[in-house]
């Protein structure tokens, strides 16, 4: 900006030449400068920043445990033939009683009705006093009345710290300080049909996830199977990404979640194409859709004839479902770690506690599992604009003012100029023809 004045007032020609040349390169450099500047600001080029940061306590996250065996009270429904015949396309030839070949008798006085939602709270998965044989949380004792019950495609799961009330943290790392559970899984009692898509496995299926969001077991989560002390460590994970254009992340506002997660946006969308397709509402599906006080569910003819072809279609794109990349992702990485379970002095004092339960049928069906935090840290991996707003303009000053010193104030004061210069011009030639005209009328008198 002052290289101008110097062309202007050089002395001679050697010195306006070479004032010329340094105003060339430095303004040339500056163009240059802010042309990538500004290359690189409408790329949308992000960063990475990872942070660990240490805390004194952290909230304990929603811990969601199922069993491989969906339906478990099997002897009991086998006794009534309506629901072996109601539950048979789902589950195949699990029901059926060893009668040698005899048909079982319809009986009426049942403790429960022929519907699927019904016979699965009768006949699923029970976290009772029978099963929970052990629950303590920080070692303090907890009991089946902490856990809530959830469908989900494993039949009856029950969810541990699940209540939005309460806030559960845990102050110390490592294990015993966390949640500790033994589960009896009665393996005597699994009725899986593995030619009606039964599972083969005996355990527990376990997701560790926030609070807020629906757990997905089908796709996520753990398996702990009996006879070992199985110690699940967690590390909270949390990703924030940019909104477009520098990301992809979005958030869209769900009818039944009060957060958006990918995981509760999925269930919504497969809620809505089940009733639209199926009329009914999929049992695993019923937190996910606006009930009424009794909701069709879905019936195991039309599981097996509509839902599972909806859930098939959703799967390979036909049915779409827009559910974006969350803006913010909590996560729970877990490591699992084994031991033998029992040793020989716990055996002893296993078998005085529960004298009509051997050490064999101990080993086969109890679950034995921690969880945990490992540290008192989380991570944060947030995904930043490389170049923001505020950046663009620094970089821009800093070439200006740099190269060919140019600043506000300079950049104000040379557009006044340039206003004010027509202006002048303007105003006097305004006077100058009004003092002519003047003259002229003197000289006519």
């Amino acid at each position: 900006m002052h290289g101008l004045g110097k062309i202007a007032d050089a002395p001679n020609i050697p010195a306006r030449l070479v004032w010329t040349v340094f105003f060339l390169v430095a303004f040339g450099y500056a163009v240059y400068l802010i042309t990538q500047t500004f290359i690189s600001y409408f790329n949308w080029d992000t960063i990475t920043d990872v942070k660990l940061e240490f805390s004194e306590s952290l909230e304990f996250p929603a811990v969601t445990l199922c069993n491989f065996n969906k339906y478990e009270r099997k002897s009991e429904v086998s006794q009534n033939f309506d629901a072996i015949d109601y539950m048979s396309p789902i589950i195949g030839n699990a029901f059926l009683p060893d009668t040698g070949g005899d048909i079982p008798q319809a009986q009426t006085d049942v403790p429960y009705s022929v519907n699927l939602r019904s016979i699965t709270d009768f006949s699923g998965f029970r976290l009772d006093a029978d099963s929970l044989m052990d629950c303590t949380w920080k070692g303090v004792r907890c009991y089946a009345e902490n856990f809530t019950q959830v469908y989900t495609t494993f039949g009856v799961c029950y969810i541990f710290n699940a209540a939005s009330g309460q806030n559960l943290v845990q102050t110390i790392p490592g294990a015993g300080n966390g949640l500790h559970l033994v589960v009896d899984v009665k393996k005597d009692l699994y009725s899986e049909d593995l030619e009606a898509g039964g599972n083969s496995d005996v355990g527990l299926k376990l997701h560790v996830h926030p609070k807020y969001e629906p757990p997905e077991l089908q796709t996520q989560g753990i398996a702990v199977g009996p006879g070992n002390h199985a110690y699940v460590g967690i590390s909270q994970v949390t990703y924030v990404n940019e909104i477009p254009p520098w990301g992809i992340c979005e958030t869209v506002q769900l009818d039944h979640y009060e957060r958006y997660t990918f995981s509760a946006c999925m269930l919504e969308c497969k809620a809505h194409h089940v009733q639209d397709e199926c009329s009914c509402t999929a049992l695993e599906l019923i937190g996910s859709v606006q009930l009424e006080s009794d909701p069709q569910i879905c019936s195991p003819r039309q599981i097996a004839d509509c839902v599972n072809s909806v859930y098939q279609r959703i799967q390979t794109g036909d049915l779409p479902c827009y559910c974006p990349t969350p803006c913010e992702i909590v996560e729970y990485d877990t490591t699992v770690s084994y031991a033998g379970w029992p040793n020989p002095k716990a055996s002893e004092s296993l078998i005085r506690d529960y004298p009509d339960r051997s050490l064999d049928y101990l080993k086969e069906n109890w679950v034995v599992f921690d969880v945990y935090y490992k540290q008192l840290n989380f991570q944060k991996i947030e995904q930043k604009r490389k170049t923001s707003v505020e950046g663009l303009l620094s970089i821009l000053g800093g070439c200006l003012g740099l190269c060919i010193g140019a600043s506000v104030v300079s950049i104000t004061e040379f557009a006044y100029y340039l206003l004010l210069r027509p202006a002048k011009f303007i105003m006097k030639r305004t006077k100058k023809n009004t003092s002519t005209s003047r003259t002229n009328i003197i000289q006519v008198r």
